[in-house]
């Protein structure tokens, strides 16, 4: 239970005011959902693990493709954890109030609509994509 205390705060921060437990552990939950994908992309393309068909010949049906190789399947797999680390910020205090080192916005409080707004348009972009 010590160790836990010590661990955590150093993961993400410390947790805000009145956030309950079941919050912070959906929101590591949350950012562990996006991991098994970023292990199967890199298996697959980078290690070259027998998950996938692989082929020299395009996609019958598709355009271009504009982004391939090792460094794209890396960095999407990379962009993608970040991403999903931000969660953490709904349920820690730097999520609500700019970090201090930020020029002219340091120490004020993060509007509402401003995590509010991009997520709802996040998702909303996701579902509509691939329903």
């Amino acid at each position: 239970m010590a160790a836990r205390r010590r661990i955590l705060p150093k993961l993400h921060g410390r947790t805000a005011a009145a956030v309950p437990r079941w919050a912070v552990w959906t929101a590591y939950a949350t950012t562990l959902t996006t991991l098994p994908s970023c292990i199967w992309r890199i298996a697959a393309m980078n290690l070259h693990a027998p998950l996938l068909a692989h082929t020299t010949e395009p996609v019958r049906g598709h355009g271009t493709v504009l982004f391939t190789g090792w460094w794209y399947v890396l960095v999407l797999s990379v962009v993608s954890e970040a991403l999903a680390y931000l969660t953490l910020g709904l349920v820690s205090e730097w999520g609500e109030v700019v970090p201090r080192w930020v020029p002219r916005l340091g120490g004020r409080r993060v509007p509402v609509l401003a995590a509010v707004v991009p997520a709802g348009l996040g998702g909303a972009v996701l579902t509509l994509l691939f329903p």
